[in-house]
């Protein structure tokens, strides 16, 4: 038996994955455009720029593995439901 709770918390995860990898996505444009249009001393303002940016991947990345995981998660539930019946009919 599919349970809908538990698909309709994986499906509101998987959106807070997808807004979160957008968020990052944009914060990660601001940042590499702000490091071109600056007049800093280079050499501080490229170590804190390319740490933000190799922070904001990393975390592009694991948002992106979880919603990974969520849809693999949700494909094997909606497999079970299309199998069921199917099941059902093998086994009478």
């Amino acid at each position: 038996m599919i349970n809908t709770e538990a698909i309709d918390s994986m499906l509101e995860e998987l959106h807070q994955c997808q807004k979160k990898i957008s968020f990052l996505e944009s914060s990660l444009t601001k940042v590499e455009s702000a490091h071109t249009n600056i007049d800093y001393p280079e050499d501080a303002v490229d170590l804190l720029a390319n740490k933000l940016r190799e922070t904001l991947q990393q975390l592009i990345e694991r948002e992106k593995a979880a919603a990974r995981f969520i849809h693999d998660l949700l494909a094997l539930e909606y497999e079970q439901l299309e199998m069921g019946p199917v099941l059902k009919q093998l086994h009478s």
